[in-house]
Parts: structure tokens; C-alpha cells; sequence
């Protein structure tokens, strides 16, 4: 598996079950229901932690949303000196919802953390350099990128990202992380050499691709995608509720675009898998119990850490690629509440980060060892993905039963989608998306 695509888009609630590919698409929604029925879909994926945008974009680029590393002899929390920070998780989006995020945010920009009694607070300082008051944003955990630069041939990464106007999103997960975002100042932006050569946004422009504003498609159809991809929306088409301009509905045409971009270029559709999740569950209502709250208190990772943040409330994932089982859904006849201990069919955002690790290791072993990004010890997604070994459960890494490794199937382009390709190298041409551009969160504009 040379390639890896993640696209990140946010909340959408499909209507219908997926059971019947013969019914009539449901209108905007057709190129999502089009791609689950011609590829997989997870029933019973879970967003690892309980929390919104920021925290859970920490999960998914990095696997938590804990502040320091494991064992961090800086790690303590003021105020609580029994307790460690490698114990706590970033829980909430920022409290000056228009500013920069991460790192670079201006100096009395705060996230709440969660501590082992549930209680939220602001009592994390960063070590210097950082040097802020306490609940600033600017973390030292590792992420997917720790193993994968330094790796024995290091693997390419890109983050493509739509910014807004007023700089760095809080869905920006490397501005979060110190050793990437490597800034010279507070309130400025990320000069590090990583982030820099790693992370490409599209307002004013980008960096790389000044003129064109889909520098995935562009990197895709040039024979330029990285090995590792995470792959953020603008506003318009991030399906995230209340947000872009109205319509607001170009997300499946966008996730289209991109599975037909790779499934027609440059030989990718061999060995890329393009993995589609949303970030969070939207507050919308969920039937489906998380896993390790059947019964009362939520017992969190599978050796009691993370128990006042881990699980939260089913998102879609689809799954896509040329050995992906046509038509499969995970869990598709589980019963209700349902059990994940010991099954194939519960997946969560480790599930993600464990398959890249898996199919960028060798012999069977996942890139950065038996655990991955995490020590068996310290409450990494990666390490207790609900659907592997680590875990309690059959598969050999994150998201097994979706594969067929034995039979690959060739491409059949997604089609239906409302706007065409170029829309999205030109968002502001007639037909298109009049109000471009628009924030990909109305959660970063909430009042305090």
C-alpha cells in the first residue's frame, strides 16, 4: 500500500438505510451513498473522544489530545500535582473563537482540559519554550507524522488544509503540535521546517499552488500525492451544519471529485486507500450507545484510562480502494447495544491511524513498533483501537474486515455529484460557489 488518502470532511445524518443500491440516490447526498454501496461503509464507527472540533482533529492527525508526552517530567498540572498531564485531554474548542489556533495563537488564548475526575480546567502550562498562560493551545505529544519522518526511508506527508481569513482554523491539527508548528513568535504563524514543507493551504492562495484552490486534486492529477494525505474542506462543502453559503451542499460532490481524481490517475487506484470520516457527531442524536458505556460510569480504553473522555457517538466512515469488499458493511446485522470486545465490525479514529501504521511497516509490524505512535501504557487511539489485536479484538490491524487483499477491483467513477470537478480549482466561477470562501466550522464562531 504505497499511498494513503484521508478525507476529513464533517457531519452529514443519511436518511435511509444503505441496503438497497437499487433505490433512486438521494439527491445531493448520492455521490455518499453511491461511493458506501460500491465500496464499504462502517455501522459502527465511533469518534474516539467526546469532544468537538480541535480536540478531535488532535485525535486524528495524532491519536489523542493530551498535552505533553508520555512520562513528561515537565508534564504536571498546576494546581493538582498528584496528577499528570499525560492523564488529561484537550476537550474543547478555544475560547476566542475568531483567532489563530495552536501554537501561534495570541497569548491569552485558552482550551480546557479534561482531568481524570471528569472536571474541566485550565491548569496545563506548556513548558518553555512555550512559556504561556495556563490552557494555552500549543502541545509536545507525538503524531502520525513523529513515525512517519522519521521512519528508515522517511514517508511523505502533506496536510492540505482551507484556512480562513483570519488565520489558523481550529481543524488545523499540525499548528497544535510544537516540533511542527516550530514558531519564532505568539499570535504570528508556524515556520517550522515541517510545517512548512508538509502543510499546504489554499487562502491566500497556498503556498505551493498560488492559483489553484484544490491543490489535492492538482497533486493527484500531476502524480504528486504524498504517501500519507489528511485532506480538510472549506466551509462550502464541509457538510458541517449552518455553515457556507446556502446551499451549502457541495461536501459529496468534493469527496466525489477526489475518489474519481485517484480512481483515473497516475496508477493510484492500486495502492491508495481513500478513508472518508467526519470529525465529530454534530450533536445530533445517535440510538447507538459508545461501547464502554453500557453501563454506568464509561470505562474508556480497555486498561480504565481516557475513562472520563473515550468513546463518543458514531460517525460514517467509508472506505475506499481497489481492494476494498464492493459493497460491504461493517456490521451491518450487528445486534443492538452492541459489543465490541472481541468483534471485527467496531471502529473508531485509531482504527485510521493504525491501518497507516500497519500498511507502512513491514513483516507484519507497524511502522514505529508493536504500539505505534503510543506506548502500551499511555491512552494512544492507535495502540487500543477498538478493532485490533491490542484491544481485545480478531483483526490483525485497524480496519481488516473491509479488505480483500486476494481479489482487486477495478475503478467505476462515482458520478451524480451537483458541481463539477473544476468548481473546486475555482470556486468563485459562475455556477459555482458564490460566497467562497467560508469557514469550515460555525463552532470557531460560537459566542464564549
Amino acid at each position: 500500500m504505497a499511498q494513503a488518502g484521508w478525507l476529513l470532511p464533517q457531519p452529514v445524518v443519511p436518511t435511509r438505510t444503505l441496503q438497497d443500491p437499487t433505490s433512486p440516490e438521494p439527491g445531493i447526498l448520492g455521490p455518499y451513498f453511491q461511493i458506501a454501496n460500491q465500496f464499504g461503509f462502517a455501522n459502527f464507527m465511533f469518534q474516539t473522544n467526546q469532544g468537538p472540533s480541535f480536540p478531535a482533529h488532535q485525535f486524528l492527525f495524532s491519536g489523542t489530545s493530551v498535552p505533553v508526552r508520555y512520562l513528561d517530567p515537565n508534564g504536571n498540572c498546576s494546581v493538582y500535582p498528584h496528577e499528570q498531564c499525560w492523564q488529561w485531554f484537550d476537550a474543547e474548542n478555544l475560547n476566542k473563537k475568531t483567532v489563530t489556533s495552536g501554537c501561534v495563537a495570541p497569548s491569552k488564548t485558552t482550551s480546557k482540559l479534561i482531568d481524570t475526575n471528569s472536571a474541566e480546567s485550565l491548569f496545563y502550562t506548556a513548558p518553555p519554550p512555550v512559556n504561556q498562560a495556563p490552557g494555552f493551545p500549543c502541545y509536545t505529544h507525538d503524531s502520525l507524522p513523529t513515525l512517519l519522518d522519521n521512519a528508515t526511508t522517511p514517508i511523505t506527508w502533506r496536510y492540505y488544509l482551507r484556512e480562513p481569513y483570519n488565520g489558523l482554523s481550529i481543524w488545523n491539527g499540525p499548528a497544535a503540535i510544537y516540533d511542527i508548528c516550530g514558531p519564532t513568535g505568539f499570535g504570528g504563524t508556524c515556520n517550522g521546517s515541517d510545517y512548512v514543507n508538509n502543510v499546504q493551504y489554499v487562502l491566500p492562495g497556498g503556498i505551493h499552488y498560488p492559483n489553484d484552490f484544490a491543490p489535492i486534486l492538482t497533486d493527484i492529477e500531476h502524480c504528486n500525492l504524498p504517501q500519507v494525505s489528511w485532506v480538510i474542506p472549506d466551509g462550502n462543502w464541509s457538510d458541517h451544519a449552518d455553515v457556507g453559503s446556502p446551499p451549502g451542499d457541495g461536501g459529496p460532490s468534493w469527496a466525489q471529485a477526489i475518489v474519481n481524481a485517484v480512481g483515473n490517475n497516475c496508477g493510484y487506484w492500486n495502492n491508495t486507500v481513500i478513508l472518508i470520516t467526519w470529525d465529530d457527531w454534530g450533536g445530533y442524536y445517535d440510538d447507538v450507545v459508545p461501547p464502554d458505556c453500557q453501563t454506568a460510569p464509561c470505562t474508556g480504553y480497555s486498561n480504565l484510562t481516557g475513562q472520563q473522555y473515550v468513546y463518543g457517538f458514531r460517525v460514517p466512515l467509508l472506505v475506499v480502494g481497489a481492494y476494498a469488499k464492493p459493497g460491504y458493511i461493517s456490521g451491518a446485522k450487528a445486534p443492538v447495544p452492541v459489543t465490541c470486545s472481541g468483534n471485527n465490525y467496531c471502529h473508531d479514529f485509531g482504527s485510521i491511524l493504525n491501518f497507516i501504521e500497519y500498511a507502512f511497516g513491514s513483516g507484519g509490524v507497524p511502522l514505529g513498533g508493536g504500539d505505534g505512535i503510543g506506548d502500551p501504557n499511555y491512552p494512544y487511539a492507535d495502540h487500543f483501537a477498538l478493532d485490533t489485536r491490542p484491544s481485545g479484538g480478531t483483526n490483525p490491524y485497524g480496519l481488516a474486515d473491509f479488505f480483500d487483499f486476494t481479489t482487486s477491483h477495478s475503478f467505476t467513477p462515482i458520478t451524480g455529484g451537483k458541481y463539477r470537478e473544476d468548481c473546486y480549482h475555482h470556486p468563485s466561477d459562475t455556477g459555482c460557489f458564490p460566497n467562497y470562501p467560508a469557514d469550515p466550522d460555525n463552532d470557531a464562531n460560537e459566542p464564549d
